[in-house]
């Protein structure tokens, strides 16, 4: 059996560890200290291209594999 990743399903995941690194990740310790989640973050995550991932497009997700 190949567990082999495709090459678009590394780069999608590269893409997510780059935007989580760059967005996501300087936002955590304000984000913990003052205990929300930031409505602009929730719009954001909802715009962009890592919202509802695994979701299938027919019901708004991206449709991704697990």
């Amino acid at each position: 059996m190949d567990f082999t990743l495709s090459p678009q399903t590394l780069e999608r995941k590269a893409r997510a560890r780059r935007w989580v690194e760059e967005v996501l990740d300087p936002l955590c310790g304000p984000l913990e200290t003052e205990e929300r989640l930031p409505e602009e973050l929730v719009e954001e995550l909802r715009a962009g291209e890592f919202f509802g991932l695994t979701i299938p497009t027919e019901y708004g997700g991206q449709g991704w594999s697990a």
